[in-house]
């Protein structure tokens, strides 16, 4: 046995290297002379076996037996075994079984996740804090009527409604007194306009009929 021999195989059972190709770059040799000092020495199954991860499935119970060089080509740690790691999302942490999860587009709470995600932060016109601009809030605010809801917090908006000053004329120009207004939904609503679509429902209605 070489000097270079009794090198790699102290590196192999240093237990320091995830595989060969590890062992190889610190001895300063190619991969398949590594292989072969390995099966002179008959221990390259050994190696192999060495290296191989195992715990069990949290659902079924069943022993996941894994090569460290193959969790290099996936995106995340498989927690489940492949029969029960298809009932779960992409993300591996929701099951899909579970109802109310699943729907056409994907996992639910991973959507919910991705859509609460913090795209751009922004001062409160009001209270001058930081303001956080969600996925939803940025689709919300693209709205020129929904606009101002990016400038404020939620209580600061409606503390901004509220010193608004009140409406003297409906957008027809007709006065909203006590007597022209009724109360609905907490909304004040003119009697006049709402004259006018009432007339403008029964003259349709009596034509279609």
């Amino acid at each position: 046995m070489t000097e270079k021999s009794d090198r790699i195989i102290g590196l192999v059972n240093s237990g320091l290297y995830a595989n060969m190709s590890c062992v190889a770059d610190a001895a300063h040799v190619s991969r398949e002379y590594v292989r072969l000092v390995l099966n002179d020495e008959g221990g390259f199954e050994d190696f192999r076996r060495k290296l191989r991860l195992k715990w069990p499935c949290p659902d079924c119970g069943s022993i996941i037996d894994l090569a460290p060089s193959r969790l290099s080509r996936l995106k995340h740690m498989p927690a489940h075994c492949r029969p029960c790691a298809s009932n779960y999302c992409h993300s591996g942490r929701h099951n899909m079984v579970i109802t109310g999860r699943a729907y056409k587009g994907g996992c639910k709470p991973c959507l919910k996740e991705y859509l609460a995600k913090t795209v751009e932060i922004r001062t409160c016109e009001r209270c001058k804090e930081p303001l956080e601009i969600s996925r939803v809030m940025a689709q919300m605010i693209r709205n020129p009527k929904q606009a101002a809801k990016g400038k404020y917090h939620a209580g600061c908006y409606l503390k901004v409604l509220s010193e608004r000053p009140s409406r003297t004329h409906c957008r027809r120009n007709h006065e909203l007194t006590e007597a022209n207004t009724y109360r609905w939904r907490g909304r004040r609503i003119c009697r006049t306009c709402q004259r006018i679509r009432d007339r403008k429902a029964y003259l349709r209605n009596k034509v279609t009929a």
